[in-house]
């Protein structure tokens, strides 16, 4: 979901850049150690002296070989740099960089540098201040070596020079680096799809804050490693352009992931920099944009993440759940306690770092989440709790998507996690669906549930798999495509009727109601329910498989209650249309029994579709001979001949019980059911029928 961005100067973006070094590396003084197992031993802006570029970049800075001054057209890497060094110096820099790292090695063989040594904001110990000193002397007896040599007669070095670099000698250095480090960036993005952000340019407008978890990543290592290894839910969220799970990812994910390294309080500081909580509460349209963002994921589990990564966590933990419960997390959240009252301390201070955060920043999930919670219950006027809010998104639009929406797994989510609960109370969920799908979609009920449907226009809804007298509909008034012109919030109309109506007619075909400004209206020839504003039936919500409880039929004397439309019609009754767009047929299927025998008793067989993850029973299903059947079924597909999901081949898993609570892949492993693919050019026509033999064989048990 994009969101607003703010123009900001090339220098402006460096000059942050440069902000969130000094916050997240500390420069209190100019070698400590963090607080860690393996503590990182570093020097002025996060500089880590245990690897040798560092140490030969400072040294050659120092000894006046690196100039900022020297920059040519603002580029240079590492290559470049390390390169410059001159003949008459560079046994100076290797050597005096081997034995500062010797040295290193020597107080941590000794323990003298150990866990624990160092906290940022307090003075570091005896030993540490020892090894800065000896560190100093390294340097100071190499540059005697190095003036006593004829060759160096006209380039004598100053004798008091330290290994320490000041403030503003560091920002130079950073300077130096930064133009090499910000295009191997650039390059990473675009191998992560940066097209969906704006790219590093002196030209173009940049928002910094989409910038910065990625920035921090690769800050935070070294330029011999990979910055993008183990960080798929930062690419995940860089494809989606989703600013939730580029905050999880960098508050959370990678914390535990790398929980022995040295990264808690700058994880927490550079999630608070990457502003989840909007400031400006004014701004509605944002934090509507910023609620859909949160919640397409804050209460499905994170699997994906889970299994990929090697985390080894139970699939129940959504990302919510993982927020809130999970350990180690509770100890990231300890330290980000500790950090607050750090901060009031330092924060009266002009200078000092700390004020790039609003003590606001480090307040707690459900303090972060709540402007969010109470935007959408504000709007719906409802009461939502923060755990039962789910978001549909759609998937289509996205470079590589390999899936439609998330339906199938909001069905999935919502059984799991409302099975468990109480039967006999209805929990009150709220369903977002802001953007229209290329299908529709089919949300299957828990009975324990009363759901309300927040739907933008042009949204399908098949309602065969709702409770008739357990949900309703909230009309969405908003347009993605032009929030950075609206000049009011988003606005949501409940559909909800309230007392009975009755569809007249307009013409032999057309039937409509209208009150509260909503148009409820039906052509008998398609027999869709459509609801819209009064002045916009062109942005209509289709409702598919409307009057459950009649059959499926609008009828004259009873009217029907579904998501709370009471419908009545002036003539004796007219079909809600229960069936697809797409006629298939399968005419040589063999079907065995579970011993392997033909199959004699079987009546009916299950569509599986893996484009939208719907499962549909068949129309018929006719014996031609002992084991040998014809079959056919009315399904739903994507016939946009320009949507990339047309033109790809569509499968489908034929099997004799319907296979609800396995996914694609699980259902691919079975040996007992039937695989069949449409390509595009056997959708052309919108009806189909699959000659080629296929066999499946029915089963008592199903387990993978």
């Amino acid at each position: 979901m994009p969101i607003k961005t703010t123009n900001l100067s090339y220098e402006g973006f460096k000059n942050k850049l440069f902000s969130l070094l000094r916050l997240v590396e500390g420069i209190e003084t100019k070698i400590y150690a963090d607080s860690a197992d393996a503590p990182k031993i570093t020097i002025g802006i996060g500089f880590n002296i245990e690897q040798d570029e560092w140490r030969e970049i400072i040294l050659m800075y120092k000894i006046g070989i690196l100039k900022y001054t020297d920059l040519e057209n603002g580029v240079y890497t590492l290559a470049n740099i390390l390169s410059k060094q001159k003949d008459s110096t560079q046994t100076l820099i290797n050597t005096t960089s081997k034995e500062i790292k010797d040295k290193i090695d020597e107080y941590r063989a000794s323990n003298k540098i150990q866990k624990n040594t160092y906290q940022t904001g307090k003075n570091p110990n005896q030993n540490m201040i020892n090894l800065q000193k000896d560190i100093n002397t390294i340097l100071q007896n190499n540059i005697k070596i190095y003036n006593q040599n004829p060759e160096n007669i006209n380039q004598k070095l100053d004798i008091n020079m330290v290994f320490e670099l000041t403030d503003n000698e560091a920002i130079e250095v950073k300077n130096i680096i930064n133009f090499s480090q910000i295009k191997m960036l650039r390059h990473k993005l675009n191998k992560w799809n940066a097209n969906y952000l704006t790219s590093f340019s002196k030209t173009e407008s940049i928002n910094p804050q989409e910038f910065i978890p990625l920035l921090s990543i690769y800050y935070q290592r070294s330029a011999r490693f990979k910055p993008e290894s183990g960080l798929i839910l930062l690419q995940k969220a860089l494809k989606d352009r989703n600013r939730f799970l580029a905050w999880f990812s960098v508050r959370y994910y990678a914390d535990i992931r790398q929980f022995k390294n040295p990264y808690y309080s700058r994880r927490i500081r550079e999630a608070a920099m990457f502003g989840l909580s909007n400031k400006n509460q004014n701004n509605n349209i944002e934090y509507f944009s910023t609620s859909l963002d949160i919640f397409s994921y804050l209460n499905f589990n994170f699997k994906e993440a889970n299994t990929e990564q090697g985390l080894k966590l139970l699939d129940k933990y959504t990302y919510l759940s993982f927020m809130q419960n999970y350990k180690k997390c509770k100890e990231v959240d300890e330290k980000a306690k500790n950090l607050l009252k750090e901060y009031n301390i330092y924060h009266t201070k002009d200078k000092h770092y700390y004020f790039y955060i609003t003590k606001e920043e480090f307040r707690g999930i459900a303090d972060i989440l709540s402007p969010y919670l109470n935007y959408l219950n504000t709007l719906t006027k409802k009461d939502f709790s923060l755990d039962n809010i789910y978001c549909i998104a759609n998937y289509c639009e996205n470079l590589g998507a390999n899936k439609v929406d998330n339906v199938a797994l909001l069905n999935k989510t919502l059984n799991e996690k409302l099975e468990k609960l109480e039967a006999n109370t209805l929990y009150k969920i709220l369903i977002l669906y802001p953007n229209p799908t290329p299908s529709i979609i089919q949300i299957k009920q828990p009975k324990n549930t009363f759901i309300t449907l927040l739907v933008g226009a042009k949204a399908k809804i098949d309602c065969s798999k709702l409770i008739e007298d357990q949900c309703e509909l909230m009309y969405l008034k908003y347009d993605p495509t032009q929030e950075e012109q609206q000049t009011i919030n988003p606005q949501a109309f409940s559909c909800s009727t309230q007392e009975e109506l009755i569809l007249k007619k307009e013409d032999e075909l057309h039937f409509k109601a209208v009150k509260n400004n909503i148009s409820y209206f039906i052509n008998k020839n398609d027999g869709i329910l459509k609801v819209a504003l009064n002045d916009n039936e062109e942005n209509a919500i289709e409702l598919y498989s409307f009057a459950k409880e009649n059959q499926f039929k609008i009828l004259q004397d009873k009217a029907s209650k579904m998501l709370d439309i009471h419908l009545k019609i002036n003539e004796e009754k007219i079909s809600a249309n229960k069936g697809g767009n797409f006629d298939l047929k399968i005419n040589n299927l063999t079907i065995l029994d579970e011993n392997g025998n033909n199959h004699e008793t079987i009546t009916k067989v299950f569509l599986h579709n893996c484009e939208n993850r719907r499962i549909y029973e068949s129309l018929k299903l006719n014996q031609k001979e002992e084991g040998n059947y014809e079959s056919a079924f009315k399904i739903d597909l994507i016939l946009d001949k320009n949507s990339s999901f047309f033109k790809r081949a569509t499968k489908f898993i034929i099997a004799t019980k319907a296979l609800e609570n396995f996914n694609t892949e699980q259902i691919h492993k079975m040996a007992n059911v039937a695989i069949i693919s449409l390509s595009s050019a056997d959708k052309q026509e919108g009806y189909y029928t699959f000659t080629n033999k296929i066999s499946m064989q029915s089963f008592k048990e199903i387990s993978i």
